[in-house]
């Protein structure tokens, strides 16, 4: 089951194996990390930035803005 979510996080996965792949990794606590890893594992190698610069700033500007519910 590992090989085909690998083969989903590349997009190369068959489409008739995809509902079946998604559906084992919400029973499977064990493979839905897999499937964590693997992205992790990918951004890793495209060197992608875990957050945006400024990421915290922005978020709390605009939870400044937010309207308080009481």
């Amino acid at each position: 089951m590992k090989s085909e979510i690998s083969a989903l996080v590349d997009n190369e996965l068959a489409p008739e194996s995809i509902d079946r792949t998604l559906d084992e990794m919400k029973r499977n606590a064990e493979l839905y990390a897999s499937w964590t890893v693997y992205h992790v594992i990918g951004d890793v190698l495209r060197r992608a930035p875990a957050v945006s610069p400024d990421f915290s700033g922005r978020i709390m500007a605009r939870l400044a803005t937010e309207p308080v519910v009481l």
